[in-house]
């Protein structure tokens, strides 16, 4: 769903790992649907993880921590801004 800034995020029933995990396809549909469904599964959680920054839980708005291992991310590679790079390392 769209979010301030032009950025997207997950709704709030998806945006966990666990339940991206949960969610079930509908019995009776075609092996490659359900397949399809899978690889969809796999990418989204991969975009769930690729962040630099997470939110602290008491100040959201104004606390930030870097992830673990934030510099293998793609989001961190596509960095443009070289100040934020040496900031973040």
């Amino acid at each position: 769903e769209p979010s301030p800034g032009n950025r997207y995020r997950f709704k709030g029933r998806y945006n966990s790992e666990s339940a991206m995990f949960s969610l079930k396809c509908r019995p009776g549909l075609p092996d490659a649907t359900t397949l399809d469904t899978e690889r969809i599964r796999t990418v989204l959680i991969l975009l769930s993880q690729n962040v630099c920054l997470i939110k602290d839980q008491d100040d959201p708005h104004n606390n930030f921590y870097p992830r673990f291992n934030l510099m293998d991310t793609t989001s961190f590679q596509y960095l443009h801004d070289e100040h934020w790079k040496n900031t973040l390392r």
